[in-house]
C-alpha cells in the first residue's frame, strides 16, 4: 500500500512522489484511462542544484484497452488487476546522488506464429527542460492536466 503523503489523486490523474526514500509501484488499469488522449504518463521533476525544471512523457495507443488483454502480473499481488501505466519508486543506495524513478507502459501483448514471438507497437518518448511554468504550459498541452499537484 502506497501510503498517503506519497500519493494525490486529482482530477482526471494520480500524482505519486518519487524520491529513492522507500520501493512503491503504482499502476493504473486500462479500465480507468483516458483513450483519447495519446499521452498515457508524464514525470516532471524540479533538476538538483538547478533552477529548471525536467518533464518526461510517453506517448502511445498500442496498449491493452481490457485486463484481458493484460499479461504484466504483479510479483507480489498476483491476483490483483494488472495495471497498464506504471510508475515505480526504487530505493537507493546514495539517495544524495541518485535520484530517480520509472515510469513505464504495458505494450500490446505479442503472439506466438511459428513458435517465435512477434509483436508491433509504437511508442515515444519525449523530454524537456524549462522553467516551472513551462513544464506546466506542456503537462497541460499532453496531459490535460492545468495546475497538477507537484511534490
Amino acid at each position: 500500500m502506497i501510503p498517503e503523503d506519497r500519493l494525490k489523486i486529482g482530477e482526471n490523474y494520480v500524482a505519486f512522489k518519487i524520491d529513492v526514500s522507500d520501493i512503491y509501484k503504482l499502476a493504473i488499469r486500462p479500465e480507468d484511462i483516458n483513450f483519447d488522449r495519446t499521452a498515457k504518463i508524464g514525470y516532471m521533476l524540479k533538476i538538483p542544484d538547478f533552477d529548471e525544471y525536467c518533464f518526461i512523457v510517453k506517448l502511445s495507443d498500442d496498449i491493452p484497452k481490457s485486463q484481458k488483454e493484460c499479461f504484466d502480473i504483479s510479483r507480489d499481488h498476483p491476483d490483483s488487476e494488472i495495471g497498464v501505466i506504471q510508475s515505480y519508486n526504487s530505493e537507493s543506495p546514495d539517495k544524495s546522488m541518485l535520484n530517480f524513478g520509472e515510469i513505464e507502459l504495458q505494450l500490446n501483448p505479442f503472439k506466438t506464429i511459428d513458435n517465435a514471438s512477434h509483436g508491433k507497437a509504437k511508442h515515444q518518448l519525449f523530454g524537456y527542460i524549462g522553467t516551472k511554468e513551462e513544464m506546466l504550459i506542456i503537462v497541460e498541452k499532453y496531459l490535460g492536466i492545468d495546475n497538477p499537484f507537484l511534490f
